[in-house]
């Protein structure tokens, strides 16, 4: 029975000593050495404190202003189509494309058309519910967007503007 007791613990230690266990007496006290290497599979990437360097890439092209991006009154002064006359102070345009010029005051203008460009001096309101319009006045109170897409731009003084559409764009320029 002895034989076999030592047999076992024979088996057993270096078993042990395979899986990298130390015995007893070897100053381990039976617990697991570390390998002399400091890195281990487990260990997590040593982070550098400083950062990499920039990737080169393609330089951005500068952004535009507001005037390059929405256009302007002189873009379209020479292609005006039609002449607006205010009726009664207000006029509503239903026409689909064209360039149309208010050269006078206007109190109320209404665009229910599409790709529709309006070049206006003073207006107090203007309720656009086409798509794809531009508007450029000198001055305006209010104006109403229920459109999608469209351009609005004014020279001098504040506006309030609604925007109920999608796409829109209200800027003084």
């Amino acid at each position: 029975m002895r034989k076999a007791i030592v047999g076992m613990m024979s088996f057993v230690l270096a078993a042990g000593l395979l899986a990298g266990c130390t015995g007893p007496g070897t100053g381990g006290g039976g617990q697991t050495q570390q390998p002399s290497d400091t890195t281990r599979p487990s260990d997590p990437p040593v982070q550098s404190s400083t950062p990499p360097p920039p990737v080169p890439g393609p330089t951005p092209s500068p952004v535009p202003s507001p005037t390059q991006k929405v256009g302007s009154r002189a873009d379209y002064a020479d292609k005006v189509t039609a002449q607006l006359t205010c009726q009664k102070d207000s006029r509503t345009i239903h026409a689909s494309s064209g360039v149309y010029e208010a050269p006078q005051d206007c109190d109320d203008i209404t665009i229910e058309g599409n790709d529709v460009v309006l070049l206006a001096l003073n207006v107090g309101d203007i309720s656009v519910k086409g798509n794809n319009n531009r508007i450029y006045v000198v001055s305006l109170g209010e104006i109403s967007l229920k459109g999608n897409g469209n351009v609005v731009a004014w020279e001098t003084g504040e506006t309030r503007v609604y925007d109920n559409g999608t796409g829109n764009i209200a800027t003084k320029i």
